[in-house]
């Protein structure tokens, strides 16, 4: 496990959806978090799944590494504070480039191993196209930054709820901006937040692809639930939170979007109860919170969960 400083603590977890079960296709989604000094990055990725991005499964691992790399860069390797924000302002745009050239820097070595006949016609990019949602947080500072649709909301120490992000423009119906897409630096929407802001230090933060929020009927069902996962979080600990969190977001999709669900969750323990020094932050897999945690009671009872899911049907 990697060593952290500080009370932080990421989650998560990834499920196949339901129509793509029923059509032998792959979970398209990835997922990622990492520690890189005081700075905790979570990101999520969303393959597009059509017949013409045939490779979009590795196209979203691609983004999450991409979105990774390129927050690495950003926090100077973790060493960046908010005493940088003048500095860290001005690398948000190297920050989108960085994260679109890595990504198609791994598109172009996958091609090389792996050649196929379809990647010759037209834009390769295509076959590979996803979006990408990441968070990143720091001494004093949060980034957050997004091409394409899914979910990323936030919360202050006290406060409620919210999206750091406006929504995007210009599209109608199931349409997306993608990293595929020449252009897709210019369609990344990005914010920075330096203390006092309190978005700044938030103490909790999730991510998730959009096949989980339209397995809701309302947006404020949707945010029910999130505001249902940081209680969770807060009272029982990330690990238990995620024991079942697979099986949840499966049965979430067989009844709602039928598309692959992945969240992951960022908590900041330190705005609650203080942890030892040299804690570690682990990223909570299933099948290990699953063992370490075998006499919890799973985080979503059916009573919890009936209400939520009976507007699905």
């Amino acid at each position: 496990m990697t060593q952290a400083p500080t009370a932080s603590v990421i989650g998560g977890a990834s499920a196949r959806g339901a129509s793509h079960v029923v059509r032998n296709k792959p979970n398209q989604d990835a997922r990622g978090g990492w520690v890189c000094g005081p700075w905790t990055i979570i990101a999520v990725s969303d393959g597009h799944g059509s017949d013409p991005h045939f490779r979009s499964d590795r196209g979203s691992r691609f983004a999450v590494e991409a979105g990774r790399e390129a927050f690495n860069a950003l926090s100077a390797d973790g060493a960046a504070s908010v005493a940088d924000l003048d500095r860290l302002h001005a690398g948000l745009t190297a920050l989108t480039a960085r994260i679109v050239s890595s990504w198609r820097k791994a598109v172009a070595a996958d091609i090389q191993s792996d050649p196929d006949p379809k990647l010759s016609v037209g834009d390769p990019h295509v076959a590979y196209g996803a979006t990408c949602i990441a968070a990143a947080f720091g001494p004093g500072v949060s980034v957050f930054t997004q091409i394409g649709d899914g979910d990323l909301l936030a919360a202050p120490p006290g406060g409620d709820l919210t999206k750091p992000l406006p929504d995007d423009e210009g599209l109608e119906g199931e349409q997306t901006y993608s990293l595929c897409h020449a252009d897709a630096v210019s369609h990344f929407r990005t914010r920075l937040f330096g203390a006092p802001h309190p978005l700044a230090t938030p103490d909790f933060a999730m991510v998730s692809s959009d096949g989980l929020s339209k397995s809701f009927s309302q947006e404020s069902q949707f945010f029910d639930i999130a505001r249902h996962w940081r209680s969770l979080v807060q009272e029982n600990g990330m690990q238990a939170t995620c024991a079942d969190l697979e099986s949840w977001l499966a049965r979430c999709s067989e009844m709602g979007s039928g598309d692959d669900n992945t969240l992951m969750m960022f908590y900041n323990a330190a705005t609650k109860t203080g942890v030892p020094e040299g804690a570690t932050l682990p990223e909570i897999g299933t099948s290990d919170a699953r063992t370490a945690t075998s006499t919890l009671t799973p985080p979503f009872t059916t009573a919890v969960m009936t209400p939520i899911m009976a507007t699905l049907s």
